[in-house]
């Protein structure tokens, strides 16, 4: 019986679907995929499993609405100020990370490339950006983990470095359906030593200045932050995964996307990218900065009280400027990637812990630098919360435009921790 779940959930999330457009197939698969998900409980005979869906699921919605209350961000054509975060991509992932985390990644994988594209769909159809996206997955992802367990023993990956690489292995049952044994847990330890660590960090941002000249060597600035009547409330946000492969190695992924906009006069005429904006029009700019990141380092001490850790990375920053009035509209991409040195410096403190890092990274006449310092508390051995302040700044030098982009945040980061 468990073997048709695949058969009746990917059913019933593709039908109909093949002939909307890329909108409304996002809007029918943010339904479908926890109808999908529920299904998927009664067809193994899984009650304990349809609890914990309604108990994530209900986290999650609730999570959600209450930050878009809080939060009051306006969507990429001012539609309403819903955006931050997606409620559509928060559905798709919370029904995906329930199938993923119940019943193993056969069904997982499909279920979170469905999800994917309800995301995609979102920003494509400019019913919101990047961030509030990777904001709704996040919370999606975390809610169901807080209720979830595994039904079923499911595959593994693990990598560990060698002398002339990295070993990767994939561990794979022979059958997907043997059940899993319940792990023992002992409420009490908060022994932390993951295998692999979700981080999802979030807050609020205040643009200490973004100087943007098109073109680069033009006297005309979009100096944002002095301009608009109307500017939109901005949030800082980043997600990604921590990879433990040995006591001394570690990979670290991460997206990191920035959103701001604002309404107003400009104070001079210009021409952005071949079209012309003048004083006399009320132009929209919305501005966004996303950047990816990996980076490894290494633990060069790491005891009961210090903590110092080092590495080298690399970071891509996508920025894309757009003007906007209501009879025209211009838009300019550049992507840039820049080598970075990662420095990490802790204190331990029994349960918590006190940090420092910074990337720094320059080339040409581009640079990055992305400091925090921060204060974690480890609630459980999977759960930890944290608070700090972090300092960003982006100088982008290229041959389409010259981008200066600094920002102060107050942030809040929680951690969810896998151990095999």
């Amino acid at each position: 019986m468990k073997k048709q779940i695949n058969k009746i959930i990917f059913a019933l999330l593709l039908s109909n679907t093949l002939q909307a457009d890329i909108q409304e197939t996002g809007d029918i698969l943010q339904i479908l995929l926890p109808l999908g998900a529920l299904a998927g409980t009664y067809v193994a005979d899984d009650p304990e499993g349809r609890l914990m869906l309604v108990k994530g699921f209900s986290l999650n919605v609730a999570t959600v609405h209450s930050t878009k209350l809080l939060v009051d961000k306006w969507r990429p054509k001012a539609q309403n100020a819903d955006s931050f975060p997606s409620g559509h991509t928060a559905a798709a992932f919370g029904g995906a990370s329930f199938i993923q985390t119940r019943y193993g990644y056969k069904y997982g994988i499909p279920a979170f490339a469905l999800a994917s594209y309800v995301g995609y769909s979102r920003i494509h159809s400019e019913w919101h950006y990047s961030d509030d996206v990777l904001a709704g997955a996040s919370l999606a992802l975390m809610s169901n983990w807080a209720f979830s367990e595994p039904l079923v023993s499911d595959m593994k990956i693990s990598i560990e470095p060698i002398r002339k690489g990295v070993k990767v292995s994939l561990n794979i049952p022979i059958n997907s359906d043997t059940q899993k044994e319940k792990p023992t847990i002992n409420i009490q330890t908060k022994e932390f030593n993951p295998d692999v660590r979700f981080i999802f960090e979030f807050g609020a941002a205040w643009m200490k200045q973004n100087d943007i000249k098109v073109p680069k060597n033009s006297s005309n600035i979009i100096d944002m932050d002095v301009y608009g009547t109307t500017a939109d409330p901005t949030t800082s946000i980043r997600s990604g995964f921590e990879f433990y492969l040995n006591n001394n190695n570690e990979i670290l992924v991460e997206i990191a996307p920035y959103t701001i906009r604002a309404i107003g006069n400009l104070n001079s005429d210009i021409n952005f990218n071949g079209t012309n904006f003048n004083t006399t029009e009320e132009t929209l700019i919305a501005y966004q900065c996303n950047n990816y990141k990996l980076r490894w380092r290494y633990n060069i001490l790491n005891d009961d009280i210090f903590v110092i850790k080092a590495g080298l990375g690399l970071v891509l920053s996508r920025i894309t400027t757009e003007l906007s009035t209501n009879i025209k509209s211009e838009k300019i991409n550049d992507i840039n990637i820049l080598p970075i040195a990662h420095l990490h410096l802790g204190v331990n403190l029994g349960y918590s812990k006190l940090f420092a890092e910074v990337d720094v990274g320059e080339i040409d006449n581009q640079n990055i630098l992305d400091a925090a310092i921060m204060y974690r508390y480890k609630m459980s051995k999977h759960w930890d919360i944290g608070v700090g302040y972090r300092h960003e700044q982006v100088v982008v030098d290229s041959s389409k435009f010259y981008n200066k982009f600094i920002s102060n945040n107050i942030v809040m980061n929680l951690g969810y921790a896998f151990v095999y």
